[in-house]
């Protein structure tokens, strides 16, 4: 499993437009996808995936594509790949089922 925590300057409504055409089927491999704006006024989003290759082909097949057709150039401020080796709590207990 993988975790993405990724900071982005963009307003809600530039996030929002992305998210709902990126976003509108459902992704394979994606676990968890969670936005929100910061205590430092950014917009921080955070995924858990299957896999590395699950999100390298949601960012290739379908992020830089609407990216692309919105005219969004922003890119994110700040990007943290985590390694999962421990869940708790709904999570884990959904994936246990």
């Amino acid at each position: 499993m993988q975790a993405y925590i990724t900071k982005i300057d963009g307003t809600e409504d530039s996030y929002r437009k992305v998210a709902d055409e990126a976003l509108a089927e459902p992704l394979p491999g994606l676990i968890l996808h969670a936005a929100g704006d910061g205590d430092d006024g950014g917009r921080w989003i955070v995924e858990v995936w299957e896999s590395v290759e699950a999100e390298e082909r949601f960012a290739r097949e379908r992020l830089f594509p609407a990216l692309e057709r919105l005219g969004v150039t922003d890119a994110p401020t700040l990007r943290r790949s985590i390694t999962v080796d421990h869940v708790a709590g709904a999570l884990a207990a959904s994936s246990a089922a």
